[in-house]
């Protein structure tokens, strides 16, 4: 206990000598999609109709996009002299997208949500003046995402729902701020740049079905559980013979999660920010 103590008072004295400037900065940023891509084929649903008989419906949508939406976070930072500094910065994303499709006369809804804490460690290099300074950035992303996505048809009153599970995304940032010094404590900034990020699922539940007459354990475990893969190596078929004939028919195993390539979520944006930096130790 008195090793790790000495070694804290250690570091606050090193931070003291060599270090500039220790901050602390709240922020909120409001991201609009950068590139966009074709909406991920294997994130599409399915709604049985007499089992095993599934339909996965199928939405071909271009252009597509989860990066807009707001974020909410805060950097710790610290810099080594008045050019180089570090910053490590923590934060929240939640965007809801739906889109309408009309398909064989009906209007149907998509709808998508998704969520992703991430922690950003950032290299900084800045160049000051007498009340202003401008700091480039670039930073590497570290985070936990989450998908949900539904379908609601025009002819029901509840959504059919898959979560894609929690699993790690990764990615970049590379951005400029423009600090304005308000006082010796108090700087205020505003901050341009350009995020990617990287979501692949590894599963997906039902979480609810439009047909309330039912419950999600009634289904099949082929219906209620996808499971994505790096490969498929054998088609998940069972044989099931006719009786009145020697025709065959098959099924997918009822008692297996269906089984689906991996695809990647690409989340790239140009974000625009604001936030107050309040120096806590400055020489």
């Amino acid at each position: 206990m008195k090793k790790n103590i000495t070694l804290i008072l250690l570091l606050i004295c090193s931070i003291s000598v060599y270090g500039n400037e220790i901050y602390f900065k709240p922020y909120l940023r409001y991201h609009l999609p950068l590139i966009t891509q074709n909406a991920p084929i294997y994130f599409n649903i399915n709604v049985p109709l007499y089992p095993p008989d599934v339909r996965t419906y199928t939405y071909p949508i271009e252009n597509f996009s989860l990066a807009e939406g707001f974020k909410y976070g805060g950097t710790l930072g610290y810099t080594f002299d008045d050019v180089i500094g570090v910053e490590l910065s923590s934060d929240y994303f939640f965007t809801d997208k739906s889109i309408s499709n009309s398909v064989l006369y009906q209007n149907d809804i998509i709808n998508w949500k998704l969520n992703a804490w991430n922690i950003i460690p950032t290299f900084t290099f800045s160049r000051k003046y007498i009340k202003s300074s401008v700091t480039g950035k670039v930073g590497f992303i570290a985070g936990i995402t989450g998908l949900e996505k539904s379908v609601k048809f025009d002819w029901t009153d509840s959504p059919t729902i898959y979560k894609f599970d929690s699993n790690i995304s990764v990615g970049y940032t590379i951005s400029f701020e423009y600090n304005y010094k308000l006082s010796d404590k108090l700087a205020l900034a505003a901050e341009c740049g350009i995020e990617n990020t990287f979501y692949t699922p590894s599963k997906a539940e039902l979480t609810s079905y439009y047909n309330p007459n039912h419950p999600i354990n009634y289904y099949s475990t082929y219906f209620r559980t996808i499971k994505y893969v790096n490969n498929i190596i054998k088609q998940q078929d069972y044989r099931q013979y006719n009786n009145s004939s020697s025709t065959i028919n098959y099924f997918p195993d009822q008692n297996s999660p269906q089984i689906r390539i991996k695809e990647t979520l690409i989340m790239n944006s140009l974000f625009l920010g604001i936030s107050l930096k309040y120096n806590i130790f400055k020489k």
